[in-house]
């Protein structure tokens, strides 16, 4: 029993480190599944006088923390995954106003043109900064995403969001 216990354990992890990686319904389903049936035979041990009742217990309460732990791991990433995601909408979200505004000042610029009239150097530098933004956040995003989340290296982090944020400051001030 004891083989069988620890066989279906390392399925067990190994499922568990595949869901770390892509974050699947499946791999999490069939790891949390392995532990419950790692459980279920732990407290099969309890028929052979061999092994202390505590000793069982005990062992069997190491299975259901490592099984709560689980739980609790792929709640936080799929709240992870879902702030990602949220985070993309956003992002898309400001993309596609920012291009709005280009797009307004572009025709504002065209119109100028057209009528042969000098167009405000304001609005026009509005467009420089609007694209300058969004450059700007999505290598926040990116340096969020890659360093932070993916690598774990909060001083990448830090110096690619200061990075980026130098830059926009910049573009602002001219």
């Amino acid at each position: 029993i004891l083989n069988n216990v620890n066989q279906i354990l390392s399925e067990a992890i190994i499922q568990e480190k595949i869901f770390l990686k892509d974050h699947g319904e499946k791999s999490l389903r069939t790891a949390l599944l392995l532990v419950r049936q790692a459980i279920r035979e732990a407290d099969a041990l309890k028929g052979y006088p061999l092994f202390a009742t505590s000793d069982i217990r005990r062992f069997a309460d190491c299975l259901k923390k490592y099984e709560q732990s689980l739980i609790q791991l792929s709640r936080e990433i799929i709240s992870l995954d879902a702030k990602d995601i949220e985070l993309l909408e956003n992002i898309n979200d400001f993309n596609l106003k920012t291009i709005e505004i280009i797009g307004t000042v572009n025709a504002y610029d065209s119109l100028c043109q057209l009528e042969n009239k000098k167009p405000n150097l304001h609005i026009l530098k509005l467009r420089d900064v609007a694209r300058d933004a969004v450059i700007a956040a999505t290598r926040i995003f990116s340096v969020l995403k890659n360093q932070l989340f993916a690598k774990e290296n909060p001083d990448a982090f830090l110096e690619g969001n200061r990075m980026a944020l130098k830059m926009l400051r910049d573009q602002v001030q001219h």
